[in-house]
């Protein structure tokens, strides 16, 4: 057994071994850290990927991003990745924040309001989005060492999730992506790149 899961386990029984005055721990939330190392975009514009040191993530990509993607307008904007919760079928939703520098062109300007961005002050607009997705086991395929796409230094996010998520976490399913000989990450048969945009902040809970 890997320290992963002896970990997880072990997590697991307390929650069950608790005494009584404390059983409404057992209904509320709790947190976890992960370490992610990559932030990844799949070509097809249709998931945004983190790669964490214990699980995947892996969620749909709004039709918003795709847009920002193929325009001058993904080197304009902050990205921040908000509050992530999984249930207990490993599902994942989450919010994505999207801040614009006040350096807009006219038309930069005017194509994030058709997106939906809204006006803060002066050029400087924001656009707020829910993503959802899936969690899975990261079983250490990917070999940091070899893969091209990793962040100049690890983020660490904070992820909610049900007490019955614990026992669930074990049985994750197995990635789906892959790392070719030639350092190139694919989700199935579609390649991911690094996630474009101007600056990534990862928030933390504290």
């Amino acid at each position: 057994m890997n320290a992963r899961k002896r970990s997880l386990i072990q997590l697991a029984l307390f929650s069950l071994i608790l005494p009584g005055c404390t059983t409404k721990a057992l209904y509320e939330d709790y947190r976890y850290q992960e370490e992610v190392s990559e932030i990844l975009l799949s070509t097809d514009g249709k998931n945004i990927v983190f790669l964490g040191r214990e699980f995947h993530y892996i969620m749909e990509a709004p039709a918003t991003i795709l847009s920002l993607t193929q325009s001058t307008l993904s080197q304009k904007i902050i990205t921040r990745f908000g509050d992530f919760f999984v249930n207990e079928k490993n599902e994942l939703h989450g919010t994505v924040e999207m801040t614009t520098m006040d350096t807009l062109s006219d038309h930069e300007f005017d194509l994030a309001s058709s997106l939906g961005f809204r006006v803060l002050m002066g050029k400087i607009m924001r656009l707020e989005l829910t993503v959802t997705g899936k969690r899975y086991t990261s079983n250490n395929i990917i070999n940091p060492a070899t893969n091209k796409y990793k962040l100049n230094k690890n983020q660490t996010i904070s992820i909610s999730a049900k007490p019955s998520s614990l026992e669930n976490a074990l049985k994750a399913p197995l990635t789906p992506i892959t790392l070719a000989a030639d350092g190139v990450l694919t989700l199935l048969t579609v390649a991911l790149i690094p996630f474009v945009f101007l600056s990534i902040v990862l928030h933390q809970q504290k």
